[in-house]
């Protein structure tokens, strides 16, 4: 899935980033999280697979993962926040049928390209403006609310021990 790999990265560099004295890790999101429902138990399965719902469910998990790190660091060296680079023309989705053959090129169009996109990204990474924060969501360099699903302490918190369980990595972060 979308989530473990940052999930497992993160929790691996850690140790790194905290003896480093202030580390920034950076999530990268999207709005997609907004088009999907929270299922802890559904998670990775889909019957039938729908590609779009996996990415926005991955994408939702990301930012869950985003605030109970952040919450996980509070008051520690290590910060993390979420970026939405918005529509980028990666090509990450191929058209398969007729009706997408139509819209991804308009979709296509309209997307930034990856060097627009990952500005946001390193800003989050280098600016002096965001040092110390944690547990954002940022879009164009504006932190912007995630929708409430994202923000649910309680999915975040079952999502983070869950993604422990499936990386074999103890849920505290000592």
């Amino acid at each position: 899935m979308n989530h473990i790999a940052p999930y497992l990265l993160s929790r691996l560099l850690l140790p790194a980033l905290e003896r480093s004295g202030r580390g920034r890790i950076v999530i990268v999101g999207s709005e997609a999280h907004r088009r999907t429902t929270w299922d802890p138990d559904g998670l990775g399965s889909y019957d039938p697979y729908e590609r779009f719902e996996a990415y926005a469910r991955s994408k939702l998990a990301n930012l869950l993962f985003n605030a109970e790190l952040a919450r996980r660091l509070d008051g520690q060296s290590v910060t993390s926040n979420a970026a939405h680079p918005g529509t980028v023309r990666t090509g990450l989705f191929k058209p398969r049928h007729f009706g997408e053959r139509i819209v991804m090129p308009i979709i296509n169009m309209r997307g930034v390209t990856p060097e627009v996109g990952a500005e946001g990204i390193v800003w989050l990474v280098n600016s002096p403006i965001v040092e110390g924060e944690t547990g954002g969501y940022y879009h164009r360099r504006i932190r912007v609310e995630p929708s409430a699903q994202a923000a649910d302490a309680q999915n975040a918190f079952e999502l983070w021990k869950l993604s422990a369980e499936l990386t074999d990595l103890p849920e505290d972060l000592d």
